[in-house]
């Protein structure tokens, strides 16, 4: 669904699968090389250069597909 949705070109970022990055890349995306594949604010510098968002930061939008690898807290035990 949202290789669909996406704008043709768009450039994928993240933790893609071999799957999801052919996927990406045949429908006319591209996938962010790996060595550049990593989380840090000079990512969101290159996206702001690339759609021309230097005025304006809310024009850079970040989608997440999955929710992040948060550990989440653990059930409180029945003793306690």
């Amino acid at each position: 669904a949202c290789l669909r949705a996406a704008p043709r070109g768009a450039l994928w970022c993240g933790e893609l699968g071999a799957d999801l990055r052919a996927a990406a890349e045949a429908s006319g995306g591209r996938a962010a090389a790996d060595a550049d594949n990593v989380r840090r604010a000079s990512d969101l510098v290159r996206l702001a250069t690339l759609r021309g968002a230097w005025s304006d930061p809310e024009l850079v939008e970040a989608i997440y597909l999955r929710p992040p690898p948060i550990t989440r807290p653990a059930a409180p035990s029945a003793s306690a």
